[in-house]
């Protein structure tokens, strides 16, 4: 949790802060808002909605080839073609030849 709350923490804190010039660090002896105004300025907030707009579209591309293939090789696609190979031994259903008992013959 620590990990978590740190870094979050610290990245809001900063969030209040200011850049005071060109080549400056960053500075939080005057908190304000700005920042926040400045993101939602018209530049920052149209490659906001851009860059969400790519992440919704890369991931229902990706939910909509994966899925009805996830699905094709867990339920009807023959062990082969599912990656499974007579080496595979977790591919296997039952007793593999390891596990057989080794008495007699």
């Amino acid at each position: 949790m620590l990990f978590f709350v740190v870094p979050i923490g610290t990245v809001v804190w900063f969030s209040f802060g200011y850049k005071p010039g060109l080549f400056g660090t960053h500075a939080n002896d005057v908190l304000s808002l700005d920042r926040y105004r400045e993101a939602l300025s018209p530049t920052f907030f149209a490659t906001f909605q851009n860059t969400l707009w790519v992440g919704v579209a890369g991931t229902s591309l990706c939910l909509l080839i994966g899925l009805p293939t996830a699905y094709w090789m867990a339920v009807k696609a023959p062990p082969a073609a599912a990656g499974c190979s007579s080496r595979s031994s977790w591919c296997r259903t039952g007793p593999t030849s390891s596990s057989a008992p080794s008495g007699g013959r």
